[in-house]
């Protein structure tokens, strides 16, 4: 059975000195490491630099249209069609400062009413195993750092809007594996009254031909969400990273909750432990059944292992799923919820990868049962004329 390790993709606030200065990193209370444990996964280069080369094309467009609208309003005016003289002013240009100027921009929330602070680059959270994995040497520096390279190369591939400024492995701090990586949403507007790009997230993400989508690591009282269809495509990478290196994944699941973190929606501890058991549990038996379809050669009785294992899956979820649980939300309102919903997802693929072979046997049986009943009709037929002048002499 290959090595399984839990994953983990979070979103960030994204904290450039954070991510890249080791002088800063010595002032943090987790970190006990040295530079050479800072893997920057892409060449580190400043983000203001990154981000004002990007967008001066875009300035530069937008200036000359400045400039042309500018000078078509003072041949109208010259030729009487407007009285007024036009005002530079009013066809000011973009300056090539674009990250100074818009890195402390803000919105007010429809939603909550409040103002929130608009980030000039988002920042994901990639993290592999826990602390124990990394501790015991079950996974290594090496390994971690050719998943994620791997990862975020395909990243850049599945989401072509997000300009990568930074993805960097942190091996100086205490815990598990991780990068920080950290991105600029580019994409292109229609018709667009000011500059010709856009950075909103789940703009880009509908201009990538993403759709909402219900989290694979969550329960089925989340509602779909563009920032999902981002985070599965995510995990289905590292998922495939992973595999290379000859690991399984687990998808979010923990082996322990710490005492002091509120992430178990506040379920009760001996609640959140259990279905964080029986999620790793029933994801060990997937991967076993995967590790089985997976081989050169698959013989009957394992074909019949991994179906068994498909099955008795499904029923562990319908179990778990038929006991429904109940947490407070954030309106101090009591409402029930159901487990293991994204399991289904796995456990359709397994059903997949069997029912490929099943059908693959089943051709084999058609096509050798139909060779099997031509021969026996070349046999009768032959038969047939022998027998036909023993009986024309007889008569």
């Amino acid at each position: 059975m290959a090595k399984e390790f839990s994953v983990t993709i979070t979103a960030g606030i994204g904290s450039e000195r954070h991510n890249h200065s080791f002088s800063y990193r010595q002032t943090l209370p987790h970190v006990n490491g040295s530079s050479e444990d800072i893997i920057e996964l892409v060449p580190y280069c400043s983000y203001e630099e990154q981000i004002n080369e990007i967008m001066k094309p875009y300035i530069d467009e937008y200036n000359e249209r400045q400039k042309e609208k500018y000078k078509k309003a003072w041949e109208r005016y010259n030729s009487g069609v407007i009285k007024s003289k036009p005002k530079k002013k009013d066809y000011k240009e973009v300056t090539y400062e674009y990250y100074n100027e818009h890195k402390n921009d803000a919105k007010k929330n429809p939603k909550t009413g409040k103002v929130e602070r608009i980030p000039i680059f988002r920042s994901l959270i990639l993290g592999i195993g826990d602390c124990e994995d990394r501790q015991s040497g079950r996974i290594t520096k090496e390994e971690a750092e050719r998943i994620l390279r791997r990862t975020i190369k395909q990243f850049q591939k599945d989401f072509p809007c997000f300009k990568i400024l930074g993805a960097t492995c942190h091996c100086d701090e205490k815990g598990f594996f991780h990068c920080h990586l950290d991105y600029f949403i580019l994409y292109e507007k229609e018709n667009p009254k000011g500059l010709k790009v856009g950075t909103g997230l789940e703009a880009a993400l509908e201009r990538m031909n993403y759709a909402p989508e219900q989290s694979i690591v969550n329960g089925r009282d989340k509602v779909p969400l563009l920032f999902n269809a981002m985070r599965n495509q995510i995990y289905r990478e590292m998922e495939a990273a992973m595999v290379a290196e000859g690991i399984r994944m687990q998808y979010g699941v923990s082996k322990q909750k710490e005492p002091d973190k509120n992430s178990g929606k506040n379920q009760r501890l001996k609640d959140w432990q259990k279905t964080q058991d029986a999620v790793r549990e029933l994801q060990h038996n997937k991967n076993a059944a995967l590790d089985i379809l997976e081989r050169d050669k698959v013989s009957p009785d394992d074909l019949k292992t991994a179906l068994t294992t498909a099955i008795e899956i499904t029923d562990k979820i319908d179990e778990i799923e038929n006991s429904p649980r109940k947490r407070v939300d954030k309106n101090k309102v009591i409402v029930e919820f159901r487990l293991l919903d994204q399991l289904r997802s796995f456990v359709d693929r397994l059903i997949s990868l069997i029912a490929v072979f099943l059908q693959d046997r089943d051709e084999y049986k058609n096509k050798y049962e139909a060779l099997r009943k031509e021969k026996n009709d070349r046999e009768a037929e032959t038969k047939s004329k022998k027998r036909s002048p023993q009986k024309q002499e007889a008569r």
